[in-house]
């Protein structure tokens, strides 16, 4: 059906209505838009109240999503748009219609209405003047319609309840919106907002609120975590538990404490969404189990103290203790696996200032002075805190004294006048060692000689924390004699200000001439024969006990009786007691043998003999006395017929030992008497060479003491004339005991020449005339007494020559006994003592050369340079006694090298040139050991069985180069390092020192067996050098 209602009414109503009618139709229009207005505006605004409470509602029940938002926000706004369109459409647009307006009538009152309808509809087919209009017709209907319409109540025409429902709608969801913002004026204008702008991400406004929920919770894996919720001040709402809920079940609540709320949730692994709900309160948190931080890397960077000098030091990483000197600054660098926002650092007594910067912490501490423990603690970004303490011990130490000493080198031991000892000095310190030096203590009775400071090492480098240097003592070079006592110390002084030099133990030296050391060798080689021959006579004793043995045994019928068992058992274990004590015997005589080779004066053929009875009698207790012991023992536990024929061998065995022991005895009586018979000579050789020392030492003094009264010397003339007069009262005590010794050798061997020169000592009243010199030195009677010590030396001279010669006549006559073969052995054993004497040499030199030698260069580099050409006269010796054409070439080499040391030392050049020169001479004589152990092996014959055990007996000597020339005096083995020493200017005058020394002009090469011969022509010159300067 059509409606005319959209068309507009251009046509004046008094012009096609009459009044009544039109009053009638704009009274409907205007209450049409009051009814309609009303109803679908009260609708509009239920619309929007609606979506708005819906929302607000919604909130309180969770956080409304934005979809949900915006359904509930669009919803109403759709509706109140559609409300509005409606208000327009139906109060404004229709309500000016008078088609809508008379169907409305019709609607309500029927006929009338619908007349009305008609007379509109004539109306404007009149006004288009339409071919079915009646002008009659209309005038009819037009006054009827006027009539019926007056009498209708028009204002019944629209109903009004539904505007009055709309109304009341309204009105109480507009109460609802005002008691929401009466009540909750936060949470409503926080739904509106929300309502208002869907889209946005405001965060929802609920009663129930928290100061602060995390949307991430970073928890321990597998370790309970604990979350805190605080109720915010002004929350509306203070629920008496909340709770977490989550996947797998998982549901913690917690109860109201206060304004507090503590979850405990169990460990987790993986991560998971927890939902919390809290009264309205709804969020979701993120549950994140990582593992706990922990500190990755630690190192302390250590700044040493000042006085140090040492670069800062970085310990080792992750390092739980750290030593360091007192007084260091210390820092510790570290860093964790995650980084840091909290980083705690104390110790038991105050708390400490880290820093840090992402996953790196620094806790600097200065001056560290006591030991303390760091405890750090720290919590990473996610704020979980470290498992535990991380603990770091700061051991602050203090500089302890160095430590210095001297290696393997017991307290007290001897030292030949010709012998070169290597002191070897070890100073450590826990830090650095600033300057280690080396000094010289030497008395000669109540006299001090030396007390100096001979060798000083000062560091350059700070971080030298260890040193050691070998120094090679010999008493020549100091101008030492017999019976003087020699204290070495080593100092070491460390960097600390102000701090006392650390003092090693003192090690004593007794300088032993060579002849007293001869006779102290052969006292103790006595006692060793002597224990021999007990063990002898015990061995004899045994054997007579054996054979009575033997005979019970054999008078026994079936079995040994108890009592001959014990006997027999007793017997076994003295027999072995026996052996042992003989070998035991044997080896203390071959350390009395090494200590024998030291001693460059003593009889090597002696030596070589008493090694030879010593390896007999290792080899009786071995092979004759052991095995006689068990078959002793076999007879116990055996029958009668069976015991008496072990017992038979045992009895063979003993007599073939003791058979064996009394040939021992007879040869070692023998030895021993040479070795006796040579050290008498060499006595009264060292009676010369003192008297002329003294008569030296006369002559110096002879021009300023001539004529003085002993009142009236000066202190420096009385002391060096008390010391000889001190020397001279030793000498005529050592001579009376000379003469004693000579007299009781003859009467024990009846050697002539012995008996000759006791008689001459006798007759010369030898003791009482060197007591008189004595006196008259005393007296500063000079020139008698320098006129009676020449002649005391030359009467000693002639005495001690006396008996070189028979024993040279003795030995010459053994030595022709070899037969064809050669023995080179003894040549070898010089050859070994010139090598190891040349290295010795090296030592000394390279002492002299060093910058740390504080002595006088003079005195040593002369001492060295007379050695030098000693050592040329040995080797000349043994080229002599070799006489050998091939081996020449080496030996002129080795000669020409000790030449051109023995002209750089006496040049006082001890640099790389003379070293040099040594070196090579070492090695030359080292290439002729060599050359003559080769040719030794390889022409040995079955012939040669002597030559052999001289042999054997080398090699054993060889065995023990290396380890020292006496084991209980010598140092261990040099080490490396630099030596300095102090200054030895005080070195006494050679009152009696110089005796010790050997003589060139009555030099015996020492060895028996030998032929004496003059030096090649080639060496002459050097000789007689040599010779010039002993003279002088």
């Amino acid at each position: 059906m059509k409606d005319g209602s959209n068309k507009p009414n251009t046509i004046p109503l008094a012009e096609t209505l009459p009044s009544s009618l039109q009053k009638a139709l704009s009274f409907l229009a205007g209450h049409s838009k009051k009814i309609f207005s009303l109803k679908f505006g009260s609708l509009l605004f239920v619309a929007l109240c609606v979506s708005w409470l819906a929302l607000f509602a919604s909130d309180r029940a969770w956080d409304t999503p934005v979809w949900t938002r915006l359904t509930l926000s669009f919803s109403g706004w759709v509706a109140a748009f559609v409300f509005a369109w409606m208000i327009r459409q139906t109060a404004f647009n229709r309500s000016n219609s008078r088609k809508w307006l008379a169907r409305q009538v019709r609607i309500r009152f029927g006929g009338p209405g619908d007349r009305l309808l008609g007379v509109i509809e004539l109306s404007d087919k009149r006004h288009e003047n339409h071919s079915s209009y009646s002008q009659s017709l209309y005038a009819a209907a037009l006054k009827r319609v006027e009539t019926e319409i007056s009498k209708l109540q028009l204002e019944q025409t629209f109903d009004r309840k539904p505007g009055h429902r709309a109304s009341l709608a309204a009105a109480f969801f507009a109460l609802c919106v005002i008691a929401c913002f009466l009540v909750y004026p936060d949470l409503s204008k926080n739904a509106f907002l929300r309502w208002a702008t869907p889209w946005s991400d405001l965060e929802r406004t609920t009663l129930t609120r928290f100061s602060d929920v995390p949307s991430k919770l970073y928890a321990a894996k597998g370790e309970t975590s604990l979350l805190r919720l605080t109720l915010a001040k002004d929350s509306k709402s203070n629920p008496y538990e909340i709770q977490l809920t989550g996947p797998n079940d998982l549901l913690v609540k917690a109860s109201k404490k206060g304004n507090l709320y503590e979850f405990l949730i169990p460990g987790q692994e993986k991560s998971k969404k927890l939902k919390l709900k809290a009264g309205d309160f709804r969020s979701v948190i993120q549950l994140l189990p990582l593992t706990r931080p922990t500190i990755a890397e630690c190192m302390a960077k250590i700044s040493y103290p000042e006085y140090l000098g040492l670069p800062a030091y970085e310990s080792e990483s992750m390092a739980r203790t750290i030593s360091f000197p007192k007084g260091s600054s210390v820092a510790l660098h570290g860093k964790a696996d995650r980084a840091i926002s909290i980083i705690n650092a104390f110790t038991s007594n105050r708390s400490l200032d880290p820093e840090f910067n992402g996953k790196n912490f620094t806790v600097p501490l200065n001056n560290v002075k006591e030991e303390e423990e760091i405890s750090l603690f720290f919590t990473d970004f996610y704020g979980l805190e470290s498992k535990s303490e991380y603990r770091v011990r700061l051991s602050a130490l203090d500089d302890s004294p160095p430590l210095v000493d001297f290696r393997e080198i017991p307290p007290e031991s001897s030292i030949l006048l010709l012998e070169t000892i290597s002191l070897q000095i070890v100073a450590k310190d826990d830090l650095g060692l600033a300057r280690t030096k080396l000094k010289i203590k030497a008395t000669r009775g109540k006299d001090l000689l030396i007390d100096s400071t001979i060798y000083e090492q000062i560091e350059s480098e700070n971080n030298v924390t260890q040193f050691g240097f070998p120094f090679p003592f010999d008493p020549s070079l100091f101008k030492l004699r017999d019976g003087d006592v020699v204290e070495f110390t080593a100092h070491a002084v460390d960097r600390l200000p102000q701090r006392e030099p650390t003092i090693s133990r003192t090690v004593r030296f007794f300088v032993v001439g060579p002849e007293k050391h001869a006779e102290i060798i052969r006292g103790k080689m006595e006692a060793i024969m002597a224990r021999t021959s007990e063990i002898a006579r015990e061995q004899e004793s045994l054997l007579m006990e054996t054979i009575a043995l033997e005979e019970e045994v054999e008078a026994s019928d079936e079995s040994i009786n108890a009592k001959t068992e014990r006997k027999l058992s007793k017997l076994a274990d003295m027999q072995r007691t026996n052996a042992r004590n003989l070998k035991a015997n044997a080896e203390e005589g071959m350390d009395v043998l090494e200590e024998a080779a030291r001693n460059p004066t003593f009889d090597q053929e002696a030596i070589k003999d008493f090694g030879e009875t010593l390896e007999k009698m290792k080899d009786v207790a071995s092979s004759k006395m052991i095995p006689a012991s068990s078959k002793i023992q076999q007879a116990q536990a055996s029958p009668p017929s069976a015991a008496s024929q072990s017992l038979a061998q045992a009895e063979e065995l003993e007599r073939e030992a003791l058979s064996e022991l009394q040939e021992i005895l007879s040869d070692s009586s023998e030895q021993l008497d040479r070795l006796e018979a040579r050290n008498l000579a060499q006595r009264l050789r060292k009676v010369e060479k003192t008297e002329k020392s003294l008569v030296g030492g006369m002559l110096a003094i002879l021009p300023k003491s001539i004529g003085e009264s002993v009142e009236k010397l000066t202190p420096e003339l009385s002391e060096n004339k008390e010391k000889m007069e001190a020397v001279q009262f030793e000498t005529h005590v050592e001579a009376a005991e000379i003469q004693k010794e000579i007299s009781r050798f003859h009467e024990r061997t009846g050697k002539p020449a012995y008996g000759e020169v006791s008689e001459m000592m006798e007759q010369e009243k030898t003791e009482s005339g060197l007591l008189a010199v004595s006196q008259k030195i005393d007296r500063n009677i000079a020139f008698e007494a320098l006129d009676e010590l020449e002649a005391w030396e030359l009467k000693f001279k002639n005495w001690a020559d006396i008996l070189e010669e028979q024993n040279s006549q003795e030995g010459g006559g053994q030595g022709q006994g070899q037969g064809e073969g050669k023995d080179v052995t003894e040549q070898i054993l010089a050859l070994l003592k010139i090598r190891d004497t040349q290295g010795d040499i090296i030592g000394k030199t390279k002492i002299v050369d060093s910058g740390n030698f504080l002595a006088k260069r003079e005195n040593w580099t002369d001492t060295l340079t007379d050695q030098q050409h000693e050592l040329m006269l040995d080797l000349t010796d043994v080229q002599i006694e070799m006489a050998e054409e091939g081996l020449n070439p080496l030996f002129d080499d080795a000669h020409t090298a000790m030449y051109e040391s023995a002209a750089g030392l006496e040049k006082g050049d001890a640099g790389d040139t003379t070293q040099g020169s040594q070196a090579e001479a070492k090695d030359i004589v080292t290439d002729l050991i060599n050359v003559l152990l080769e040719s030794s092996s390889s022409g040995q014959s079955s012939g040669q069985g002597q030559s052999m055990t001289g042999m054997q007996f080398l090699m054993q000597q060889l065995s023990q180069s290396g380890q020292g020339k006496a084991a209980s005096m010598t140092p261990g083995n040099s080490g490396g390092g630099s030596s300095q020493g102090g200054n030895t200017d005080q070195i006494p005058d050679t009152i009696g020192g110089e005796a010790e020394n050997l003589s060139t002009g009555s030099r015996k090469s020492g060895k028996s067996g030998g032929v004496s011969q003059p030096p090649p022509p080639e060496f002459k010159k050097i000789m007689e050098n040599y010779f010039r300067n002993i003279e002088e």
